[in-house]
């Protein structure tokens, strides 16, 4: 009598886990989901119709804008590779209790311990990160190696490509600024 109040009692337990915990992380995982789709989906409508009325010489602009929204559609991602193992653990559990399976908990450990590292690779690793990444390795690598590696010579043409197009938009910029300002009597004479 007392094991079955105990095996309830754990029943009862596994359940509540599940309702409380599982329930609510799975339905905020597909909320964000949903809501990043349809966000998405009425940003490109409104940024092809915004690029259809404007001049082209916006849309490196919109590109930069999309490239980091996107970044935001890893965290559902994030989610479901942190929490499906864990997930799939707990369902077995209730379905068959006493019987664990090793492999199933190492992974369901390992992943929900490697949510920050998915986050920090998804949100923090920009250009920004890459570049001084690339100094650091720059600095304290010796010559020999630093020409072998192929991946530093590609970041540093990539700064210097982002160095370019900063100046020349900081240089369109401060044009089209002046052409609005300077009255066109003073530039006709």
């Amino acid at each position: 009598m007392l094991r079955s109040l105990d095996s309830f009692s754990t029943c009862m337990y596994e359940i509540l886990h599940l309702i409380t915990f599982y329930l609510p992380l799975w339905g905020a995982i597909l909320y964000n989901g949903f809501t990043y789709y349809q966000v998405n989906r009425m940003l490109n409508n409104a940024t092809r119709m915004a690029v259809g009325m404007s001049d082209r010489s916006s849309q490196s602009d919109v590109r930069a804008d999309k490239k980091a929204f996107n970044r935001w559609g890893y965290y559902p991602l994030i989610l479901i590779g942190s929490w499906a193992f864990a997930t799939i653990n707990r369902l077995y559990d209730f379905a068959n209790p006493g019987h664990k399976i090793f492999w199933l908990s190492i992974l369901d450990i390992g992943f929900a311990g490697l949510m920050g590292l998915f986050n920090s690779i998804a949100y923090g690793f920009n250009s920004s990160v890459r570049r001084a990444i690339a100094e650091r390795i720059d600095m304290y690598l010796p010559e020999r190696i630093k020409r072998s590696l192929p991946t530093l010579s590609r970041l540093r043409s990539q700064q210097e490509n982002e160095l370019t197009s900063l100046i020349l938009e900081s240089n369109n910029t401060i044009t089209e600024t002046t052409m609005r300002v300077t009255p066109r009597s003073s530039l006709a004479g």
